[in-house]
């Protein structure tokens, strides 16, 4: 296997499973460190054997960056748009293969996570969450209802009572 086939194996294996970005990111790792391995005098099929089965790679970046398969590449727009306006502070450098592909290391990112991001069972946590805070409230509600009854009970009563003996004084 060459340097560009592991890449790309690594690239289909990736792709709709995590981000663009964090996709970039580990593509640009590795084509660095294959690149290092070459220039301190590795062969090429020395550093695929050292590397591996470049799916099981991806595996393990999936499982590190909450792949759960059903990525929306739409979630990136924003994140792209602001590492853009900060990709002017810090500085880039560019590799270039023979390709004529240019990779961009060094540019720092921050993730906005989205809702379709979070994993199924901090979905559960915050709908237990939402839940609960209405319980609450019902709790809340019918405590003051109850409250209420307890008090106007009496009034009534009371109430009912000075209306009987009214209706008898005036006979």
């Amino acid at each position: 296997m060459t340097r560009r086939q592991f890449i790309e194996e690594l690239e289909l294996a990736l792709q709709g499973e995590v981000s663009v970005l964090v996709i970039r990111e580990n593509i640009n790792y590795y084509d660095g460190y294959i690149r290092e391995q070459l220039a301190s005098g590795k062969t090429e099929e020395e550093v695929m054997l050292l590397l591996g089965d470049p799916r099981m790679i991806a595996r393990t970046i999936i499982d590190t960056n909450g792949g759960d398969g059903d990525y929306n590449e739409f979630n990136d727009v924003r994140w792209e748009q602001t590492t853009q306006s900060q990709s002017d502070s810090f500085s880039n450098y560019y590799d270039e293969d023979n390709s004529g592909e240019s990779y961009l290391f060094g540019t720092e990112k921050r993730k906005i996570y989205r809702l379709s991001e979070l994993k199924w069972y901090h979905k559960l946590l915050l709908a237990l969450l939402a839940i609960g805070v209405m319980v609450i409230i019902g709790m809340v509600i019918i405590g003051i209802v109850q409250l209420a009854l307890w008090l106007a009970i009496p009034v009534l009563i009371i109430l009912g009572i000075s209306y009987f003996i009214r209706s008898i004084m005036k006979r």
